[in-house]
């Protein structure tokens, strides 16, 4: 049975269903296509296996910390929906497994904070000490695991981001592609809002999305983890929809490129007169054309230079 959803749904979860005929197929087959999937996670997960083994066995496992994590989610049948779409930010494709072991780590704890993929960075590079050498805006879980261990919970982030899609203007740059991924393909370049670009961010509350081309999205975590029940338009969530919108507009503000701490080395620095002395030498080897009817007209090389004009 298909779930009933309520409110704005962005267009691409209808389009989708109607292209690849998703609404025909009975549960038998997402049954079949969840035990696909799982199977491929059976074969991964064995294949890490063998690495951790192989690790143990050369004495390495001590001094060894591993990460096991994916890029992205999986519809996997839910809202009758299959793969994944360049600016779906649903919580089935952004909530992502991460799995962190091994030297000094603390064993069998679970850390339900939340947090970023970008914390990766950060977390790697305390673990191997290693001093950090440009800004970004990850912060490391280290500390966080290391006071779950003691059964302790060390705030993290009271927010988590991602962001997906495109501008309209970049359609001519979209993927092309063959069978089996030419309908997905050619539904972005003959509607690029359909792939249009898209914030979504959560807390333990709420889930809210912010569409370029399309409206908000609004959804309680508490009360609707299927995200079935859009509540941005509703008037009485007014209040939550506004608060997530400014706490949207100041991530973008303090999220900006960054400034290198360092100068590259590979690219040389740049030595170039200043303005006035450019001017300076110019002037300096200039003549002034007599034949002018009126003050002299410093010429360079032979050419009147207007901008260097100055009088006798």
């Amino acid at each position: 049975m298909r779930p009933s959803w309520t409110g704005y749904t962005p267009r691409f979860y209808e389009t989708l269903r109607e292209q690849y005929g998703l609404q025909r197929a009975k549960a038998s087959v997402w049954q079949e296509v969840m035990a696909t999937y799982y199977g491929m996670v059976s074969r991964v997960d064995d294949q890490f296996g063998r690495v951790l083994n192989k690790t143990k066995e050369q004495g390495l496992w001590n001094q060894t910390v591993t990460l096991f994590y994916t890029d992205h989610g999986e519809f996997l049948g839910d809202s009758h929906m299959i793969e994944k779409w360049p600016s779906g930010v649903s919580g089935n494709l952004i909530h992502e497994p991460l799995i962190i072991g091994g030297a000094g780590l603390p064993e069998n704890v679970v850390y339900e904070e939340m947090a970023e993929m970008i914390d990766l960075v950060p977390t790697l590079l305390q673990l191997g000490t290693v001093n950090e050498t440009y800004a970004h805006y990850g912060k490391s879980l280290v500390d966080a695991l290391h006071a779950a261990g003691r059964g302790k919970v060390l705030p993290h982030r009271d927010m988590a981001y991602t962001e997906g899609g495109f501008l309209l203007s970049d359609e001519p740059l979209l993927e092309q592609s063959p069978f089996p991924y030419d309908i997905k393909a050619s539904l972005q370049h003959n509607d690029a809002a359909f792939v249009g670009k898209a914030l979504g961010m959560r807390n333990k509350e709420w889930t809210y999305v912010y569409r370029l081309y399309e409206p908000d999205e609004l959804y309680s975590r508490l009360n609707d983890m299927q995200e079935l029940h859009n509540l941005a338009a509703e008037p009485e969530y007014a209040h939550v929809r506004a608060m997530m919108h400014e706490k949207a507009l100041r991530w973008l503000v303090e999220t900006p490129m960054t400034i290198p701490w360092y100068l590259d080395e590979r690219k040389p620095e740049v030595d170039l007169e200043s303005p006035y002395e450019q001017y300076q030498e110019r002037f300096d080897n200039c003549t002034f054309d007599q034949s002018w009817p009126g003050p002299g007209l410093p010429t360079v090389d032979g050419v009147a230079d207007m901008a260097g004009a100055t009088g006798s």
